[in-house]
């Protein structure tokens, strides 16, 4: 195994991790606050569109990270 396939796994678990620990604490917010992710709506004083928009972008991370290392481990 070369030099470049241990830097791009380390480098896309890291990604795939990041992403993870990211939506979980956007899963947390949106419990907290009483989101519902799929409308926007709540009962409490924050923007539910914020959380949808970050809820996407984790998800968009997780599978930046996900797909990082399938890249790696194919080439």
């Amino acid at each position: 195994m070369n030099l470049k396939k241990i830097i791009g796994k380390v480098l896309g678990g890291i990604v795939a991790i990041s992403g993870a620990a990211f939506l979980l604490a956007v899963v947390i917010l949106e419990d907290t606050y009483n989101v519902d992710l799929t409308t926007g709506e709540t009962s409490q004083p924050v923007s539910g569109f914020s959380l949808w928009v970050l809820s996407w972008l984790a998800v968009g991370v997780l599978s930046a990270g996900v797909w990082f290392l399938w890249w790696t481990h194919r080439n």
